[in-house]
């Protein structure tokens, strides 16, 4: 009787072991790892790329928490706009917690004065997308310059002839560098119903606003670098709306940026 119990205990202790491994397997999926990205040609979305997790059924893709992907491959092109893209894993009814990417553009309000003005001073967005004001004498910025304001009547301001203009121009002198920033006006003065940027090749103008600026305007943003009319490397979205132009030459704007070079989402953040 005693040997037929301390059997019965061992057959318990096992199945309990091999029960209590199998739920401690089926309780956890690991996230996927190396999530990488690249923005396509015509900068519409992210071709995604992580590593395979070891007996996972597969993977799922969300813009937003929205789910756009589940499937077994470790790719895929994302073209819904959004401010988050996540990566999971899955297996069974268990899913993994998401890698993530931030992909969310940086909105900033600011105020640069038109070339003649007591204020005259450029633009450009700084490495965490924050639109910046310069003088136009800071020549120790000169490369950080995005768009200056000028109304090509020197030595006085003329509020209803100033237009955006590129850095690699200059009316009066020599260029303050090398980006050929293009303009195209939006079909929409709600800056906050353009999602993305319209494509290079959509008819955007350089050096300076066909116009001159007017107060409620939205205008698509390129950030064109070397070699120009081309999208490459280095290259910047944005989204820009006039907000009130001064006597003065002062001229208040509210930007969106996409960090992001060659990406043209530009959800409001």
């Amino acid at each position: 009787m005693l040997r037929r119990l301390v059997i019965f205990s061992g057959v318990v202790l096992i199945a309990l072991f091999v029960f209590s491994g199998c739920t401690s397997e089926e309780t956890e999926v690991l996230p996927p790892e190396n999530l990488q990205y690249a923005v396509t040609s015509d900068g519409s979305g992210l071709s995604l790329t992580w590593d395979a997790v070891t007996d996972a059924d597969g993977y799922r893709v969300y813009v937003d928490d929205d789910l756009i992907y589940e499937g077994t491959s470790t790719s895929y092109t994302v073209t819904n706009v959004g401010k988050e893209i996540g990566v999971s894993a899955y297996k069974g009814n268990l899913e993994s917690d998401r890698v993530t990417i931030n992909v969310a553009p940086v909105s900033s309000d600011i105020t640069i004065y038109e070339r003649s003005s007591t204020g005259y001073s450029a633009m450009g967005w700084n490495s965490d997308g924050v639109a910046v004001s310069y003088s136009l004498l800071d020549t120790a910025n000169y490369s950080n310059f995005h768009i200056y304001l000028d109304d090509f009547t020197p030595n006085q301001v003329v509020p209803a002839q100033i237009h955006f203009v590129a850095p690699s121009y200059n009316s009066q002198g020599d260029a303050f560098n090398d980006i050929e920033t293009g303009f195209k006006v939006a079909l929409t003065s709600n800056l906050d119903s353009i999602s993305i940027a319209d494509p290079v090749g959509s008819g955007y103008v350089s050096p300076y606003t066909q116009d001159p600026l007017v107060v409620n305007t939205v205008y698509h943003i390129w950030i064109d670098t070397q070699p120009y009319g081309e999208l490459n490397t280095g290259d910047h979205f944005a989204k820009v709306k006039v907000l009130s132009i001064g006597t003065d030459g002062a001229v208040q704007l509210q930007c969106v940026y996409q960090r992001i070079s060659m990406l043209r989402w530009l959800p409001t953040p």
